[in-house]
C-alpha cells in the first residue's frame, strides 16, 4: 500500500492525529493522508473546517508535509517505471489537459519548464510557489489547480493499465470523436493488422465535425454524402465562396493531427507518382467497413486529394491523382482529353493506335527515362479507365464500336446472291442488329446511294452488287430496250417478266404508268399487247382505240399512286421524275373535279388520302427534304459534316436551319430531326 493512502484510522493508531483532529477529518470525509493533502492542495484551508482549532490546524499541516512530498515521490517513480505506451498515454492526457486551457495558462506552465513528468511536483506544491510562477495570477492559478485536479489519479490508474487499456486509451485520446464501439473496433482492427483504419476514422471525422467550413467542404465534395454545391445558400454565401472555402479548407485540413502522414504510411498507394482512386477503393471498403458501412469513390477520392498535394483530374467518373514529378514533365490534363476524344469517337473496326500519340503532343522533357514511365502510367490508365487493351508493343487496341453501315448493307446483298428490294435488306440488317437505333427502311436509304459498290437500279428502291454487272437503267428505259429489240409487241405481263429476268423487280400497276405518260413513247395495241411507237410491226397488232391508248381506270391510278407513297415516303412531286410529274398531275385533277367520280370512289381516295398524309409534301417542305438527303449523301461519302471552308452553302443551310428547325410549323421540323437522327449515328450529339 502506497503510504499516503493510510487511513486517519491508521494515522490514529501510528499517534499522527489526536481524538480531535480525527473526528474532524471523518466529519468532513478526509479519511486518508492522501484526502487531507488533496484538500489542502486544492487551495482549502483546515482553519474552514468544523471543530477545527489551531493544534488540529497544525496537526493536519504536519501530515500535509510529510505525506505530500512523499507522494509527489511515489507517483514520480510511478512515472519512472511506467512502460513506453503508458508513458504516452500520460502525455497525451496531459496535452489534452493543456488544450482545454487559457493561453495565459499554456505559457506559464511552457516558461517553467513544467510537462506531462514533473507538473506532479508542481500541483502537489504550496498556493504560494504556484502564484510565483512568472505571469501567474489568481484566475491563472485556479484555472491550473482545476484543470489538473484529476491527474494525479489519471497517473495511478494508468499505472495499473494493461497493454490494451492503454491502447484504447491512446484511441480514444488521438480520435474523441468516436463512440466507445468504434473506438474498439478501431482496437481489434489496430491488433488484427497492426495500423488504424484512417479512412474509416476519417469518416466518422466528417460525419460529426462542428467546423463552420469543414461542413460545406463535406457538403460541397459530397463526402459521405449527396453532393451538394448549392450548400451557400444555407450560409447565406454565392457559389464561388463556397469553392474558395472548400479549396482552403483542404489546406486547413492537412494540418490537423488526424491527417499526419505518420498515421496513413501503411498505405504505400500514397507514394506513387500516380494514383487510380477507384481500383483501390474496393480493397479498403472491404478491410475497413463492416455490415451495411463503405466509403463511396467521392470521399475517397477527397481524403486522398488532403493527403497527397497532387494534381486530381476526373475522368470516366475515376479519381486520378499524379505527382509534382509526373505533372511538371507532362500535360496529363490535354493527354486524356484527347484519349477520351479518341476512346469515344466511332470505330467500326479494331484499331491499334500507338499509345505515343497521347504522349508526344504533350510531353515537355527529353528525359527518355521518365517518358517511358508515363507509357506505363498512360498504359495503366488505358485499360482501368477507359477499359482499352495496350499490347506489348504500346499500342491502344481501339474495339469495334460502331456500325459501319455501307459495308453491312453491301454484305446482306452479297450474300443474298441478288437485288434486292429496300425493304428486304433493311429487314436482314434488323435481324443481324436488332438493337439498331433504325428503326425505318429510309433511314439506310442514304447508305444504299452513297456506297461505291452499290448500284441502284433505277427508281425502283432495289439495290446490287456492282461487279454483279446488272443493268441499272431505270424501268422505263430498260422496257424501252426491250421492246425495241422484240420483233412483236408484248403484253404487260410478259414486259413484266422479261424485266424480272434481268433481275430487275417492278409491278402491273408500276409498269402501266412508268410507259403510259404521255408521251407517245410507247402504244397499245389490241388485245393488251404493248409496243414503241417508232418500231413498225406486222398488221396483226392493231392500235387500241385512241381512248384506251391515254387513259388508265380511276383504280389503275390510285394503286399506282399509293404504290409511290408507300415506296419512297413521300407523295409525288411537280419537279420530280415524270412518273412522280404524271401522278401529281392525276391526283390535283382529281382535287379540282376534272375527273368525275362516283361516291364509292371518292370515299376511296379520301381514305387512301388520310392513310398517307403525313407524306404529303408542300414545295417548301419537298424541297428542305431534298436538302436533308444532300447533307446525308455529304456526310455518307466523307463520313464529316461539311465544313464552312470546303462546303459552305451546305454548313450555311444546317446552322440556320438548326437554330431554327424546332420552330418549323410545318413537316420541315420531324424532316430535320431524322437527319439529327442521321448524324448521331455517325456519333455527333446536339445539345439543347
Amino acid at each position: 500500500m502506497s503510504a499516503t493512502n493510510y487511513t486517519i484510522d491508521e494515522l490514529f493508531n501510528r499517534r499522527e492525529l489526536s481524538v480531535r483532529a480525527y473526528n474532524v477529518c471523518k466529519s468532513h470525509d478526509l479519511l486518508t493522508a492522501f484526502d487531507i493533502c488533496k484538500y489542502y492542495n486544492e487551495g482549502y484551508s483546515f482553519k474552514a473546517l468544523k471543530n477545527s482549532g489551531q493544534k488540529t490546524v497544525t496537526e493536519l499541516m504536519g501530515i500535509v508535509e510529510k505525506y505530500d512530498a512523499q507522494q509527489v515521490d511515489e507517483q514520480q517513480e510511478i512515472i519512472g517505471s511506467l512502460t513506453e505506451g503508458q508513458e504516452s498515454a500520460l502525455k497525451i492526457e496531459y496535452e489534452r489537459i493543456l488544450s482545454t486551457m487559457s493561453v495565459r495558462a499554456n505559457n506559464v506552465l511552457i516558461n517553467a519548464g513544467y510537462n506531462y513528468r514533473t507538473i506532479v511536483q508542481l500541483i502537489n506544491s504550496s498556493r504560494e510557489n504556484i502564484l510565483n510562477l512568472q505571469s501567474c495570477g489568481e484566475k491563472t492559478y485556479n484555472e491550473i489547480i482545476d484543470g489538473f485536479r484529476s491527474y494525479k489519479d489519471f497517473i495511478d490508474r494508468v499505472s495499473a493499465y494493461d497493454e490494451k487499456q492503454i491502447e484504447y486509451l491512446e484511441i480514444s485520446n488521438a480520435f474523441p470523436f468516436l463512440t466507445d464501439d468504434e473506438k474498439n473496433f478501431v482496437q481489434v482492427f489496430s491488433g488484427r493488422n497492426g495500423y488504424y483504419p484512417m479512412f474509416y476514422i476519417s469518416m466518422k471525422y466528417f460525419a460529426r465535425t462542428k467546423n463552420r467550413n469543414e461542413k460545406i467542404f463535406v457538403a460541397f465534395k459530397g463526402i459521405g454524402c449527396k453532393a451538394n454545391r448549392e450548400i451557400g445558400k444555407d450560409y447565406n454565401l454565392v457559389f464561388e465562396r463556397t469553392r474558395q472555402i472548400s479549396i482552403h479548407t483542404i489546406g486547413d485540413l492537412r494540418t490537423k493531427p488526424l491527417f499526419n502522414i505518420e498515421l496513413w504510411k501503411q498505405y504505400e498507394f500514397l507514394n506513387r507518382d500516380y494514383i487510380i482512386s477507384n481500383t483501390l477503393l474496393p480493397a479498403v471498403n472491404k478491410s475497413e467497413f463492416i455490415t451495411d458501412e463503405y466509403i463511396d469513390d467521392k470521399s475517397f477520392a477527397s481524403i486522398i486529394e488532403i493527403l497527397t498535394e497532387y494534381q486530381r483530374i476526373e475522368h470516366f467518373g475515376y479519381g486520378m491523382f499524379f505527382s509534382p514529378k509526373l505533372s511538371s514533365s507532362f500535360d496529363i490534363r490535354e493527354s486524356l482529353k484527347d484519349l477520351k476524344k479518341t476512346v469515344q469517337a466511332r470505330c467500326t473496326k479494331e484499331t491499334a493506335i500507338p499509345i505515343t500519340t497521347f504522349i508526344d503532343t504533350y510531353w515537355k522533357s527529353s528525359n527518355h527515362i521518365v517518358s517511358d514511365f508515363i507509357k506505363n502510367c498512360l498504359t495503366d490508365i488505358c485499360q482501368t479507365v477507359f477499359s482499352v487493351e495496350v499490347d506489348n508493343q504500346y499500342n491502344c487496341l481501339i474495339k469495334q464500336n460502331a456500325i459501319d453501315v455501307k459495308a453491312e448493307v453491301y454484305k446482306i446483298i452479297e450474300t443474298n446472291g441478288q437485288p434486292m428490294h429496300l425493304e428486304e435488306i433493311f429487314s436482314a440488317f434488323k435481324e443481324k442488329y436488332p438493337n439498331h437505333k433504325y428503326t425505318q427502311p429510309k433511314e439506310i436509304r442514304a447508305h444504299l446511294i452513297n456506297a461505291e459498290n452499290i448500284t441502284p437500279l433505277g427508281k425502283t428502291s432495289t439495290y446490287a452488287i456492282d461487279k454483279w454487272n446488272i443493268s441499272s437503267q431505270s424501268i422505263r428505259d430498260l422496257s424501252y430496250d426491250i421492246l425495241c429489240n422484240s420483233n412483236r409487241p408484248l403484253t404487260l405481263e410478259e414486259l413484266v417478266l422479261c424485266i424480272q429476268n434481268k433481275s430487275r423487280t417492278t409491278s402491273d400497276n408500276s409498269l402501266r404508268t412508268v410507259l403510259f405518260d404521255g408521251t407517245g413513247t410507247f402504244v397499245k395495241f389490241k388485245g393488251g399487247y404493248i409496243g414503241v411507237s417508232n418500231k413498225n410491226y406486222s398488221d396483226e397488232y392493231e392500235i387500241a382505240p385512241l381512248e384506251s391508248r391515254l387513259r388508265l381506270s380511276f383504280e389503275e391510278r390510285l394503286q399506282d399512286w399509293t404504290s409511290f407513297i408507300d415506296t419512297y415516303h413521300y407523295s409525288p412531286q411537280i419537279g420530280g421524275t415524270e412518273e412522280e410529274q404524271s401522278l401529281n398531275r392525276w391526283y390535283n385533277n382529281v382535287l379540282k373535279g376534272s375527273i368525275t367520280l362516283t361516291e364509292e370512289q371518292k370515299q376511296l381516295f379520301d381514305t387512301e388520302t388520310r392513310k398517307r398524309e403525313k407524306y404529303f409534301y408542300n414545295g417548301i417542305e419537298y424541297n428542305f427534304m431534298k436538302k436533308c438527303d444532300e447533307y446525308k449523301l455529304y456526310v455518307n461519302k466523307y463520313c464529316e459534316m461539311p465544313k464552312l471552308k470546303d462546303e459552305t452553302q451546305l454548313y450555311s443551310w444546317f446552322r440556320n436551319n438548326y437554330s431554327l428547325y424546332s420552330e418549323f410549323p410545318d413537316k420541315r421540323k420531324m424532316i430535320f430531326e431524322d437527319l439529327l437522327t442521321f448524324l448521331e449515328d455517325y456519333g455527333y450529339t446536339f445539345g439543347e
